[in-house]
């Protein structure tokens, strides 16, 4: 994707990240908008830090290798089992099937947004019903185990409008001014 030296989307405020599942199939993704999504949408991403020894007495700094990404969706969603997004979250629970999902930090329509997309499970359903005001239902997504390579849990770029592509956040390529 070319890169500018300019802010184009800097001013964009945190309501912009959205949760889409796919009720198509991997290799032909039919994106839906997740309605229900209230409060904030976490999209972690920490890299695991492995040390690397040495046995050279002049190296007085820990030097440190990459190693596995662990990628987390978390955020918290209306309680209505009779709209289709509560339930395709509900549904991706142990002994349930892994949803196809996509995390972006705009909307799809927004060229330069970025996410990830791919098979997840849902290890929280957690309920609170306040004293007053609407009952919420946390999530917390997770990559599956078992993932075909067309659903492989990967970052993925908006590129053009309404299209994601995968994308290799680990190559940096300076524009000239």
């Amino acid at each position: 994707m070319p890169q500018s030296t300019d802010l184009t989307l800097c001013d964009a405020q945190g309501l912009h990240f959205s949760l889409y599942y796919n009720v198509g199939t991997c290799a032909t993704p039919v994106w839906v908008f997740h309605k229900g999504v209230t409060g904030d949408l976490n999209i972690n991403e920490t890299e695991d830090e492995q040390e690397r020894s040495t046995r050279d007495p002049a190296q007085i700094v820990k030097q440190f290798v990459g190693s596995k990404i662990d990628v987390e969706i978390a955020g918290e969603q209306v309680v209505d089992q009779l709209y289709e997004g509560c339930a395709f979250l509900n549904s991706m629970r142990s002994n349930g099937q892994p949803g196809d999902i996509l995390a972006l930090t705009h909307r799809i329509s927004t060229v330069g947004a970025m996410g990830w997309r791919g098979k997840f499970r849902n290890f929280d359903r957690s309920l609170s019903g306040p004293e007053e005001g609407a009952a919420s239902q946390v999530f917390r997504l997770k990559p599956a185990a078992c993932q075909d390579d067309d659903c492989k849990v990967r970052p993925v770029i908006v590129e053009v409008a309404s299209a994601i592509e995968d994308y290799d956040p680990q190559t940096f390529v300076a524009t000239s001014s």
